[in-house]
């Protein structure tokens, strides 16, 4: 799948989330459950491209993400280390610089999260996002 993005490193997948700006508002300056996740769960090693941006513009910053995401993440991130797989995080709603990559792979039935692999394969739903089905889908090539 050559120009899904620049330069891929082999062994990398996308996952594809839905930030959900309404979130922040109704947590506010309490440390809520979501917002803590979406903000830990993301180390900066895993990111292909850049990781948090520092800029002020919401639409370079990714999360705060509905629960179900954040745990389908996690899982994800726990089962690429195991495996030795790079994941790339993309939020369908402030994508940033990874714009072209939503636009050409996400359409307005998908059901969030995607695990994308470069061959074009696709895990979808929060409930296919258990730890053996991840593990088989990110083993496959």
């Amino acid at each position: 799948m050559a120009g899904w993005m620049a330069a891929p490193a082999p062994g990398t997948v996308v996952l594809f989330l839905g930030s959900d700006p309404e979130t922040e508002h109704r947590v506010g300056a309490l440390p809520g459950t979501v917002s803590w996740l979406a903000r830990t769960v993301f180390p900066a090693n895993v990111f292909l491209g850049p990781p948090f941006r520092s800029s002020k513009s919401s639409e370079d910053e990714i999360g705060p993400f509905p629960a179900d995401q954040v745990m389908c993440a996690q899982r994800v991130l726990d089962q690429a280390k195991k495996v030795g797989r790079t994941v790339q995080f993309v939020d369908v709603n402030r994508p940033g610089e990874a714009r072209e990559l939503v636009l050409r792979f996400m359409g307005p039935g998908d059901v969030l999260p995607v695990l994308l692999r470069q061959d074009g394969a696709r895990l979808a739903g929060a409930e296919s996002f258990d730890g053996r089905t991840i593990r088989e889908f990110l083993t496959r090539s």
